[in-house]
């Protein structure tokens, strides 16, 4: 692997320069690396800067790979960083186009379009600009907005930003009738569910769609009906040939909703998938106590056989992997976040920087 290009290194140290939370957030993680695997702090921190300058490794990202342990230091490191690969696909993917990806929005109009199958859309919602609805209507005022929310949502549905990424944001609602309960039992009214996404501060646009369900066999594999989501990667090769990169199947642990595992104190599972059959055949988590990575056999809550669960509707799936791909063009290679349910594969996201999965070790 070659160096890291300094780009990426000096815009790191930028940011522990200028965003104190970035600095004490890297200080912490230098701290429990040193304490976890029993070396002097100052060699820690040697080692942070060595797979920072040479291979693109932020802390935060060497860390749970193990790859701030002394005792198993690799010249070689067996894994590629984000940095190295959005590199790439940044070499690949013509930039302008990466927003069809990154705007939820603009990505379900496209596959509307394209007949690519997605979650009913309900609406989007902008806080500076006209909304829009699924009987094709305009909503212009805050009381388009309440009348929408009062008498044309259906018992449950999803709110989520249209520029958010790793499920951050993400809320599930139930219609009571007059107000909304969401995942976590906060009744709003409707009122107050349009100032919230009127003055998020984080984000300017919604998303309101469809509240999908697992295949019966994952609902029995994690215990949960929350979405778990299948990530397919593709790419379009030097020789104009579509492939599968390789895939990766999110497994929720406990009452969340959303299947990412990036969060601070997730338990969230990840697998490998076997691109010729579709079973899973390693998964690691992160939730011990040290943050670092480990092999997990058993789903903790159900207790069932993770190693070999066949997901259901692989080779559906892939399909609609490579019909999107081919339907992006000429984006080169995306990661495709697929649901898997009772009677087909849906696209959920299309995601232009992927993360690599790193199963090697």
């Amino acid at each position: 692997m070659s160096s890291r290009p300094p780009s990426f290194y000096r815009r790191f140290i930028k940011f522990l320069l200028t965003e104190p939370d970035t600095l004490i957030h890297t200080c912490k993680t230098l701290k429990k690396a040193s304490r976890e695997h029993k070396q002097s702090f100052g060699k820690t921190v040697r080692e942070a800067h060595r797979l920072l300058y040479q291979y693109g490794f932020s802390p935060q990202e060497a860390y749970p790979l193990g790859l701030l342990d002394l005792l198993n230091r690799h010249e070689d490191v067996p894994f590629l960083s984000k940095a190295i690969i959005e590199a790439r696909q940044q070499q690949i993917n013509p930039p302008g186009w990466n927003i069809l990806l990154k705007d939820k929005s603009l990505f379900y109009r496209h596959c509307q379009a394209l007949n690519l199958p997605i979650p009913q859309i309900y609406a989007y919602f902008f806080s500076n600009e006209a909304g829009w609805c699924n009987t094709n209507d305009a909503l212009l005022t805050k009381d388009d907005w309440i009348d929408f929310f009062n008498t044309r949502l259906p018992q449950r549905f999803i709110v989520k930003p249209s520029m958010g990424s790793h499920g951050e944001g993400v809320k599930r609602y139930q219609n009571l009738g007059g107000g909304f309960c969401d995942h976590k039992s906060e009744y709003i009214d409707s009122e107050t569910l349009y100032h919230r996404l009127k003055s998020d501060p984080g984000y300017q646009s919604f998303v309101i769609q469809e509240v999908m369900t697992n295949h019966t066999r994952i609902k029995e594999l994690s215990g949960t009906d929350a979405l778990q989501t299948l990530r397919i990667t593709t790419l379009l090769d030097d020789n104009k040939h579509f492939r599968i990169l390789h895939a990766c199947f999110k497994t929720i642990v406990g009452t969340g909703i959303v299947d990412n595992h990036h969060s601070e104190g997730c338990r969230n599972l990840l697998s490998d998938v076997c691109l010729d059959t579709g079973a899973l055949i390693r998964t690691i988590t992160t939730f011990e106590k040290n943050g670092l990575r480990s092999d997990i056999k058993c789903h903790p809550v159900t207790g069932h056989s993770l190693t070999n669960f066949p997901l259901p509707m692989w080779t559906e799936a892939c399909e609609l992997a490579l019909q999107a791909a081919r339907s992006f063009q000429p984006l080169r290679t995306a990661g495709w976040d697929i649901a898997l349910s009772e009677d087909k594969p849906v696209l959920i996201e299309g995601n232009q920087n992927w993360d690599p999965p790193n199963f090697s070790r």
